[in-house]
């Protein structure tokens, strides 16, 4: 394919890029025997295409650069910015993830899916305010949320649970999970809802084992 992935997806130009290079080979050992000089073309293209996966290997091997060339590469993917995020702060660098979740919500001020990651960072490494609290409890019932991140979320409601969220309690936690009842895509599709309800009684438990 000549369509540019991401690199999440980048496994399937392998199958295409088949059907690209089958052809030219063919075309070049046809020529070859007409013409003893054209020998020459498939070793540089052997040279070229080494060079090009030596430079992709140093890549590859350096989990960091890897995901900061991702971010850079694709700046309106959710996917590779949160990707980044998590690679600076399993470096111990905390204060770089949330800043870039930050910037990439003001690209997406209206991603549920940012807005959660970042708590959870904010939970880990500073005191949240009760205006940060707030203003995530109206994106829940209005921003778009997909639901196929549901371990996101999980885990948000975990950090509560464990009270490992200053100032964070499980009231809060139960009218997040009503306002995000509301949001648009529980209301289309029975499976988010399940998930939160699930959520809901995860959160009963906690509070009747602290009675």
């Amino acid at each position: 394919t000549f369509i540019p992935l991401e690199l999440y997806f980048e496994h399937r130009n392998y199958l295409p890029s088949i059907f690209l290079f089958l052809p030219v080979t063919n075309w070049l050992i046809t020529k070859m025997e007409e013409r003893k000089e054209i020998v020459f073309i498939p070793l540089l293209m052997i040279s070229l295409f080494s060079f090009l996966t030596h430079q992709q290997a140093i890549l590859w091997s350096d989990r960091q650069k890897l995901a900061a060339s991702w971010a850079q590469n694709n700046p309106y993917s959710i996917r590779a910015q949160r990707t980044f995020a998590i690679e600076m702060e399993s470096f111990n660098q905390p204060g770089l993830a949330l800043n870039h979740l930050e910037k990439t919500i003001r690209l997406f001020p209206d991603h549920l899916e940012l807005w959660l990651h970042r708590i959870i960072l904010v939970c880990h490494y500073l005191r949240p305010s009760p205006d940060e609290f707030s203003r995530l409890l109206n994106i829940s019932k209005t921003g778009f949320y997909d639901f196929r991140t549901y371990p996101l979320l999980e885990s948000f409601i975990n950090e509560i649970i464990a009270n490992r969220c200053p100032s964070i309690s499980s009231t809060y936690a139960h009218q997040f999970l009503d306002m995000l009842l509301l949001n648009k895509t529980a209301q289309i599709h029975n499976g988010p809802k399940r998930q939160i309800h699930h959520l809901h009684g995860l959160v009963y438990l906690k509070e009747n084992q602290a009675g």
